[in-house]
């Protein structure tokens, strides 16, 4: 039985974490045995997730870091480490505003940073998915032993305003790329050039069941009651 290993950040309400969850949940467990690992994880969490997928204890043991360890690769971080080298790259791109770019390096860096407080993944497994960019990503980069590695980019590389020197070295650890959509391809292709070839598309999936079971849910009247005109209804993440 293959060993596949899932890494995100965490559950909460979003278009990837809805697309991950609908993925886990047409996976043949009679073919694969599936880990899920998360940076941040909640009792509640396990409700979630089909019966089959084992949920790790989360990644983030920054609490269990003593406080001499803790300020050492802190330090090693900003003054020495990445998020100087992160800061230098945003400096030198010169990108245009300047605002946005420093956030999304900010971004990166926080991501590196975490990255390398988590302890790397005891044992090993057939395929790695770091099925988010960011954090995800950099871990099983650097902290998971797998025969193969597949990492998911959901957004536009070039529209997040990401570095693509900051990610490229964790990238080439790839063995394939998954974009959701052409147009992101497209633009992760123009990014890392040398990562054409191991570029795919693979939109997300979406478990009409289960929206066709949520959009028989009751609905209240409540001030639309007995309303004969036009209505508008919107359903979206606030």
């Amino acid at each position: 039985m293959k060993k596949l290993l899932f890494v995100y950040p965490n559950l909460d309400l979003g278009g990837s974490t809805t697309a991950l969850l609908a993925l886990l949940e047409q996976l043949d467990y009679t073919k694969m045995q599936v880990d899920l690992l998360l940076l941040e994880c909640r009792e509640s969490d396990r409700s979630k997730l089909p019966r089959q997928v084992r949920l790790l204890p989360q990644a983030a043991p920054f609490a269990l870091w003593n406080a001499k360890i803790r300020r050492k690769k802190l330090c090693n971080a900003v003054f020495t480490g990445k998020a100087f080298r992160m800061l230098i790259e945003v400096l030198r791109a010169g990108k245009k505003p300047f605002v946005p770019h420093l956030k999304a390096a900010m971004n990166q860096m926080l991501a590196h940073i975490h990255a390398d407080f988590c302890a790397p993944l005891p044992g090993g497994y057939d395929t790695a998915v770091a099925y988010l960019e960011l954090w995800p990503t950099i871990y099983v980069a650097q902290k998971v032993k797998a025969a193969r590695k597949v990492a998911w980019v959901h957004v536009d590389y070039e529209a997040a305003r990401l570095n693509a020197a900051l990610d490229a070295k964790d990238y080439a650890k790839f063995d394939k790329i998954v974009c959701v959509a052409p147009q992101n391809a497209a633009r992760l292709k123009k990014v890392f050039p040398a990562l054409a070839e191991r570029i795919l598309i693979t939109e997300n999936c979406i478990n009409a069941g289960a929206v066709r079971e949520q959009s028989r849910a009751c609905v209240q009247e409540s001030e639309y009651a007995g309303y004969l005109g036009f209505k508008i209804l919107t359903v979206a993440r606030m």
